[in-house]
């Protein structure tokens, strides 16, 4: 990010300063470990959406684990005599 001011947007500059950082990271691993660029770029590719999907599942889970409905359906709310 070379500058930011009053016209500049900044959550698209992020996003593409984190897209461009990324891109680097990854040829800079390919070049220094040898790899094959088209394979290691769509395994790269498949690790970073597992990795999204498991966050997204982890989210999920602490949001029903805490949801009034899922308590009821579960048994873990106390009911009053």
């Amino acid at each position: 990010m070379s500058s930011v001011n009053a016209d500049t947007d900044v959550d698209e500059a992020w996003e593409a300063y984190v897209k461009q950082r990324r891109q680097d990271d990854l040829n800079e691993i390919i070049a220094s470990e040898k790899l094959k660029a088209d394979e290691t770029a769509k395994s790269w590719r498949m690790l970073f959406v597992m990795e999204r999907y498991a966050q997204q599942a982890q989210i999920l889970t602490r949001y029903s684990q805490q949801c009034p409905a899922s308590m009821v359906a579960t048994g873990r709310r106390k009911r009053r005599p």
